[in-house]
């Protein structure tokens, strides 16, 4: 099950820039603000989620502070990541567009269907 976002705790998806070191990251989030990521101990240690430039990651937005910061709370897999793009979200930002197929209207599935022949004959074989 994906991780999704929860806007009323100020959480928000962003992409990898530029790892930093000392368990800090550069980041683009959806909204288009680059900010400066916090990896949290959760991720660090042995048995450590790699984070890479390009990850598709999970933040939360330090409102309380005056410069652009955020904390690492999800690390996407290529899997989960899929399943993300299926979301409404503007995938845009991060020069991806949206692997959703458009959901046709009612008319047009009554247009493209199939009238079956309901005089089919198995001698006919």
């Amino acid at each position: 099950m994906v991780r999704l976002a929860n806007r009323e705790d100020d959480e928000i998806y962003a992409v990898v820039e530029k790892v930093l070191g000392n368990n800090q990251l550069k980041v683009k989030c959806l909204d288009g603000v680059t900010r400066h990521c916090k990896i949290r101990g959760k991720f660090t240690g042995k048995k450590k989620e790699f984070v890479h430039v390009d990850s598709w990651i999970l933040v939360g937005i330090h409102t309380y502070e005056t410069n652009p910061k955020c904390s690492l709370l999800e690390i996407y897999n290529d899997k989960e990541i899929h399943d993300l793009k299926m979301t409404n979200e503007n995938w845009s930002v991060f020069g991806v567009e949206q692997e959703q197929e458009p959901i046709p209207d009612i008319e047009t599935i009554k247009k493209e269907s199939v009238v079956l022949d309901d005089t089919f004959n198995f001698d006919d074989i």
